[in-house]
């Protein structure tokens, strides 16, 4: 479960918070500047933009990625050893592709401003948005061959989500006919 800043809690930064929720709730979103917050004090500690931040929120949290040394995976590692998660809250909806980047610095900013300890390393707006398939192959190229190493538990994880989602008898449907579509028209070898 994601826990979600309750604003009457929160220090004042949350009243920009909500006036902008407020102002984009029924817009559709390309993308949503997110942030991540001390679940003990509610401090703004991190920002970020994704399409889907529940999902991108969940990869925070992710093994894979806290292996990579930073100011917000340290931080992160922290919670998650006191057994603790950081908290989401939504802070810009309705965020087109051409204005993402200006808005995560604009936030950036903000927070910095009104004094929030962020863990962000840059000043924001660093990600790619939609790259190249030139920039695409480079990417795939530098993790091609590299063997991600999983520990037994996270193993087990994998296996029993999959048996879950598999036990499921609209999703299976859709997978099998996924999967039938995608060999449809293909000779056979």
């Amino acid at each position: 479960m994601v826990a979600v800043v309750n604003f009457t809690n929160a220090p004042p930064i949350n009243d920009m918070i909500r006036v902008c929720a407020q102002a984009s709730e029924g817009q559709e979103a390309d993308f949503v500047i997110y942030g991540l917050c001390d679940p003990v004090d509610l401090e703004l500690r991190y920002i970020g933009k994704a399409e889907d931040p529940v999902r991108r929120y969940y990869l925070h949290l992710c093994d894979s990625q806290l292996r990579r040394k930073s100011h917000r995976n340290n931080w992160i590692k922290s919670l998650l050893r006191n057994g603790a998660k950081p908290a989401l809250v939504t802070l810009d909806r309705g965020v087109s592709h051409e204005e993402w980047q200006e808005r995560e610095r604009f936030w950036i900013r903000f927070a910095r401003g009104a004094g929030c300890a962020l863990t962000n390393a840059t000043e924001g707006g660093d990600g790619l948005s939609n790259p190249s398939a030139e920039t695409r192959f480079k990417c795939g190229s530098s993790n091609r061959g590299k063997r991600m190493v999983f520990s037994d538990e996270h193993k087990a994880r994998i296996a029993a989500a999959n048996r879950e989602r598999w036990a499921d008898p609209t999703w299976r449907a859709k997978m099998i006919e996924r999967m039938a579509s995608a060999k449809r028209g293909k000779k056979s070898e």
